[in-house]
């Protein structure tokens, strides 16, 4: 997509701005997958220890009162928000209710 836009760039106007074009039209993608990380809801394994995806390992479970997600990409700016509001709107695993002995 961006070689086919500098490609037009520069055949209708000339290389610098048909480079700009091509650098432009490549940066918008970037930034936009970039912005919507793939976040997934951790749980613990019995046994182990180890945390793994929630939606893939039916054994995992949660951990009463705590949220454990797993940003698969870098956080700055362009997601830090997206990000804060996955967390946010994620409920916490209920407390386990204790009975006094």
């Amino acid at each position: 997509m961006a070689a086919v836009a500098a490609m037009l760039g520069v055949t209708v106007f000339d290389t610098l701005p048909g480079l700009f074009i091509g650098i432009g039209v490549s940066l918008f993608p970037l930034l936009y997958r970039s912005s919507r990380p793939v976040m997934s809801k951790l749980g613990q394994l019995p046994g182990n220890g180890h945390f793994a995806a929630l939606d893939r390992h039916s054994e995992s479970h949660r951990i009463p009162g705590v949220i454990v997600l797993r940003v698969e990409a870098g956080i700055y700016f362009a997601n830090a928000e997206r990000i804060r509001s996955e967390a946010r709107t994620t409920p916490p695993a209920a407390a386990a209710t204790c009975s006094p002995t």
